[in-house]
Parts: structure tokens; C-alpha cells; sequence
């Protein structure tokens, strides 16, 4: 599921250019119950040294509630996710590539307070 910012209609190329430019934000629904997840061992002996959380974790993601965009910090040479979802009314950053029919999770850690605050409020636009 990829989002699509659309049409710019009659906007000049100047205007089309800055709304492409302004429209980078990608935001996906999820209504999952079981999704199934992958990771590589190695990553997740990383990821447990560098945030203190398992990537197995990321099956307890409350994947129904979940928030995310496309991660560009980097070119990645494929679309990656920066997903925000809550384990047991924590929220977590979870970073992941949409494969077929599953999640290869990337990187899993607790989200920072400016990011909660920022998935608060964007929950809370949704209701």
C-alpha cells in the first residue's frame, strides 16, 4: 500500500513543483491484526545493544493504530517505512520495508516525546 499525493491540477510549473515538493509526507492506514513480521538475527542483536528492545517486539505493534511515512533520510534503494504504533500504551518507532505479505523490520525503539506528542496529535485528527 503506497500512498499517492495525486493530481496538482492547474497549477503552474512553479506551484506544481513546491506542491509536489510540500506533499512528500506519506501516510498509510493499516487495518492488521496478525501481521507477519521478519528480521535478521544479527540486526536484532544490534538493535537490542543500541535501544534495548528485541525487533521481535514489533509483533505486539498495534498495527490497526499505527502511523507512518516514507523514511528518505537516506537513499535506501527501496521504500522504507517510519512507522509509529503502540505496544501496551507505549509508542514505538518502528523502521520496516513492506515486502509481499509481511514487514521486514529494520529497526525497532522507543519514540522520543517529541515524536509521541506528534503521533498524539495526529491520532487525534484521525478521530
Amino acid at each position: 500500500m503506497r500512498g499517492d499525493a495525486g493530481s496538482i491540477g492547474a497549477a503552474g510549473a512553479l506551484g506544481q513543483a513546491y506542491a509536489q515538493e510540500s506533499l512528500r509526507i506519506l501516510i498509510l492506514v493499516h487495518t492488521i491484526f496478525n501481521m507477519k513480521i521478519a528480521f535478521d538475527p544479527a540486526k536484532d542483536r544490534l538493535n537490542i545493544v543500541h535501544h534495548g528492545v528485541s525487533l521481535a517486539l514489533a509483533a505486539d505493534l498495534e498495527w490497526d493504530r499505527m502511523a507512518c511515512r516514507e523514511d528518505d533520510r537516506e537513499a535506501y534503494g527501496e521504500l522504507r517505512l517510519q512507522c509509529f504504533a503502540p505496544i501496551a500504551g507505549r509508542v514505538y518507532c518502528v523502521i520496516c520495508i513492506e515486502d509481499d505479505d509481511r514487514y521486514r523490520i529494520v529497526s525497532l525503539r522507543e519514540a522520543t516525546p517529541k515524536e509521541v506528542r506528534n503521533y498524539v496529535r495526529h491520532r487525534q485528527k484521525r478521530s
